[in-house]
């Protein structure tokens, strides 16, 4: 059911499409809206293009949901792709995870330490042309 924050919601990306335009400067599939994850802590796999190139020294930045220059934990991602962040309490931050010739994912997480077990799987993609570089986020349920 459509209730009136998905109307506003539509109506202010609507608005950000027309204001930047179909000019080359900024094009509307510049816009990158990755939906909030919830979990109990902060792991998962970064990948490069697809989902079987995991990749090594990816850069996964935690802060502030509302103030992303204000960085609370750094981490690279090892050898398989994998990163996990710890001694952060519950609550919402951003998850910027980024790396050479790809495209820079903002995700909003929500720390709940009640929530389901589960992990990020993050591809971050380099095509220019698509939504997000063509990268991804899928939040994968484990079992308890």
């Amino acid at each position: 059911m459509i209730n009136v924050r998905h109307i506003l919601w539509i109506f202010v990306l609507t608005f950000v499409v027309a204001l930047f335009g179909s000019g080359n400067e900024a094009l509307g599939r510049d816009i990158c809206v990755i939906g909030q994850k919830t979990l109990p802590r902060l792991s998962g796999t970064v990948s490069f293009v697809n989902k079987e190139s995991v990749t090594n020294r990816a850069s996964v930045r935690v802060t502030p949901k509302e103030d992303t220059q204000r960085e609370i934990f750094e981490t690279t991602t090892d050898a398989e792709g994998r990163f996990e962040v710890s001694d952060i309490a519950d609550g919402k931050y951003m998850l910027i995870v980024s790396r050479e010739n790809a495209v820079t994912l903002f995700i909003p997480v929500r720390l709940r330490s009640s929530a389901r077990p589960a992990k990020l799987l993050i591809t971050l993609g380099a095509t220019v042309d698509e939504v997000c570089g063509g990268g991804e986020v899928l939040l994968v349920r484990k079992e308890r």
